[in-house]
């Protein structure tokens, strides 16, 4: 069975844990103790998880079945590879479009406002 630190690695994509301290921005030395003893972060750092894997506590939590945890991983990374590539083909009058877009999303978005 995998732990919880194992299962964000595998979702936020890091090779390593000073990976995936840079990632959660918290200290390696911080992250190294959660995870040996695998306790789970403070409330900033699991919503910067769930930023990271767009997935929910209960998602991410020991009770949700990680069967076939890799293929959530690979959805997740291949969803952002996937609009960071077409983003890249966009002009400048897309990318304001798109801009404006994530804006109002951002701005209307509850678990958004939750996270600031």
């Amino acid at each position: 069975m995998h732990t919880f630190w194992d299962r964000v690695k595998i979702l936020i994509g890091a090779s390593s844990v000073v990976e995936m301290a840079k990632i959660l921005q918290v200290k390696r030395s911080t992250l190294s103790s959660w995870v040996q003893t695998d306790r789970k972060p403070p409330y900033e750092v699991l919503k910067k998880i769930m930023q990271e894997t767009g997935l929910g506590i209960e998602e991410l939590d020991r009770s949700f079945s990680w069967d076939g945890y890799e293929e959530v991983a690979e959805n997740v990374n291949l969803k952002r590879k996937n609009i960071i590539n077409q983003i890249e083909g966009l002009g400048e009058n897309e990318l304001e479009v798109i801009q404006s877009f994530l804006h109002y999303v951002q701005k209307d978005n509850p678990r958004k406002q939750n996270q600031e």
